[in-house]
C-alpha cells in the first residue's frame, strides 16, 4: 500500500511536469535570424552563416531535437540549414549558428521559412518526434562587398558584469566598432570604440542599466565608406539589469 502510494506521487509529480513542459514548449520561438558571416563566394555559390536567436524565459530547460530553415530568395537557389540536439537553457536568450550555401548573386531580400521539434521528456523516452513548428521571416542577404557584421555574445547581462562582442568583415578590411547607448528620447551616444582587421573579439562593460530612459545598447561597424548597424529590437541588442 505504501508502495502504490509512493508510485501514485511520483505519477502525480511526473504528469505536472510534463505539463509545465509542454506549456514551455508551446510558448517559445525564435524571435531573429540574421546573416552573421559569408565564408566564401564565388560565381556559382556563397556560404553563409546564420544566427538565431531563441529566447527561453521559462525556468524549465527545452530539448530541440532539429531546427531546419530554407531561403526562399529571387534569384537564388539552395539555401538550406540545419542543426540537432539542441538544448534552450532557462532563463536566457540562446544563440546558436548554422550554416547555409546559396547559388547566385546575393543582395536580394529573402523569405526564411524555418521550423523546429522539440524533445519533450516522454517522446525523448520513445524515441518520438511528431511536434513541429513552422514559422516564416524576412532575412535580408548580404549586398556588396564589404560585408560587416557584430554581435553579441549574450543579449542580456547585468551591472558590474562584462560581455564579449565579435566583429567580422568580408573580405578582411580595416574596421571601426563603436557601442551605442540607445535612449528613449534623446539621440544614441557612443560609449565604447575598437579599431582592427578582418574581426576581433572585445569586452564591453556597460555603466548604466536599461531603464525607462535606456532601452540597452547597440553595435555599429565602419569600413571605409560601408557602414553597418545593428537590427533595431531586442535581441540582437544588447539589455543590462540593474
Amino acid at each position: 500500500m505504501k508502495l502504490k502510494h509512493i508510485a501514485s506521487v511520483f505519477l502525480l509529480i511526473f504528469i505536472i511536469y510534463e505539463l509545465m513542459e509542454f506549456y514551455v514548449i508551446y510558448s517559445v520561438e525564435p524571435v531573429f535570424i540574421e546573416v552573421s558571416r559569408v565564408y566564401g563566394e564565388t560565381e556559382e555559390n556563397t556560404l553563409l552563416g546564420i544566427r538565431i536567436y531563441f529566447p527561453n524565459p521559462y525556468f524549465l530547460s527545452v530539448r530541440v531535437y532539429s531546427f531546419k530553415l530554407k531561403l526562399n530568395c529571387p534569384g537564388l537557389s539552395g539555401g538550406e540549414g540545419q542543426a540537432f540536439n539542441l538544448t534552450l537553457t532557462p532563463r536566457f536568450t540562446n544563440i546558436f549558428s548554422l550554416n547555409a550555401s546559396v547559388s547566385g548573386g546575393l543582395g536580394s531580400k529573402c523569405e526564411v521559412i524555418y521550423s523546429w521539434v522539440p524533445d519533450p521528456f516522454i517522446l525523448y523516452l520513445l524515441n518520438l518526434h511528431p511536434l513541429n513548428f513552422t514559422r516564416r521571416t524576412d532575412l535580408v542577404m548580404p549586398g556588396k562587398s564589404p560585408f560587416l557584421w557584430a554581435g553579441w555574445n549574450e543579449t542580456e547581462t547585468s551591472i558590474g558584469e562584462c560581455v564579449s562582442l565579435q566583429v567580422y568583415t568580408y573580405p578582411s578590411s580595416v574596421f571601426n566598432v563603436r557601442v551605442f547607448a540607445d535612449y528613449l528620447s534623446m539621440p544614441p551616444v557612443a560609449v565604447f570604440e575598437k579599431s582592427g582587421v578582418g574581426g576581433g573579439t572585445f569586452i564591453f562593460c556597460p555603466k548604466e542599466p536599461s531603464s525607462l530612459r535606456l532601452k540597452g545598447y547597440f553595435l555599429e561597424v565602419v569600413s571605409g565608406d560601408a557602414r553597418w548597424v545593428q537590427a533595431d529590437s531586442y535581441p540582437p541588442r544588447l539589455k543590462v539589469s540593474p
